[in-house]
């Protein structure tokens, strides 16, 4: 049946529940030095989480800024795509026991009858857009927690569901089918690469160390940030640097 697809589920189980298998997840680095770990200490629980996040969702953004015709740079979206999905999930969805369905927007890049198509460059450039975005509610989620505000879930939900979105776009950026001509066509690429990225963002640990996250590329010596720094393209590999080293936190 021709059907345009809209959404994507992002499950509730994304990751087993298992203790075995908490070593794969992202943790925040301990703090080196005396004046960091007195910062950490006056910051109310959760604030440095949001911290790490802001700043690797900003950074995230960025680094799509260095997204160009060379087939090379299909790194940065094939892996931030998984590490935004993960960020998602641990955003909106992580630990939940209900079972509601938590969509995130597939985009759309032919409708029915229209001849213009998103492109690669309209797809990554729209990602950066929204993760620069997401980055906004994270500082004011920050300064909620430091004003001991209680009730952050909303506000996370509405991140995890603007960086889940931003991995959808760099998703479909990678699609086998861009401009077919076919709108149904398009769409079910457009899916079947949401289910790879969903299957990335489960098994890339195998390369990096750890499941991928957003917030991890805030911590220069997180498994996220060394793979990123052994792994991008050498024509990128200088900027890459500045543009983490800019946005990490010093400890």
């Amino acid at each position: 049946m021709n059907k345009i697809y809209r959404t994507f589920d992002l499950p509730v189980k994304l990751h087993e529940s298992d203790t075995d298998k908490d070593h794969l997840h992202d943790i925040t680095p301990k703090a080196k030095t005396v004046d960091e770990i007195e910062r950490r200490r006056s910051l109310p629980p959760g604030t440095l989480c949001i911290e790490r996040l802001q700043r690797g969702t900003a950074a995230a953004s960025s680094l799509l800024e260095l997204v160009g015709d060379d087939p090379d740079d299909a790194f940065i979206t094939q892996t931030l795509a998984p590490a935004a999905f993960n960020s998602s999930w641990y955003s909106l969805a992580e630990g939940s026991t209900d079972v509601m369905r938590r969509q995130l927007r597939l985009p759309v890049l032919q409708e029915v009858g229209q001849a213009r198509y998103l492109d690669r460059a309209d797809l990554v450039q729209q990602a950066s857009t929204l993760l620069l975005q997401a980055s906004q509610p994270v500082n004011t989620l920050r300064t909620r927690a430091r004003l001991n505000e209680r009730n952050t879930r909303r506000t996370h939900a509405r991140i995890g569901r603007m960086i889940g979105n931003a991995s959808m776009l760099l998703s479909a950026a990678d699609a086998d089918v861009l401009d077919s001509g076919d709108a149904y066509e398009t769409s079910q690429a457009v899916r079947e690469q949401a289910k790879q990225t969903q299957h990335n963002a489960i098994n890339l640990h195998a390369a990096i160390g750890r499941h991928p996250s957003l917030a991890s590329l805030a911590s220069p010596y997180s498994d996220m940030s060394i793979y990123w720094m052994r792994t991008a393209p050498a024509h990128i590999e200088v900027l890459t640097g500045k543009i983490l080293q800019y946005h990490q936190m010093t400890s």
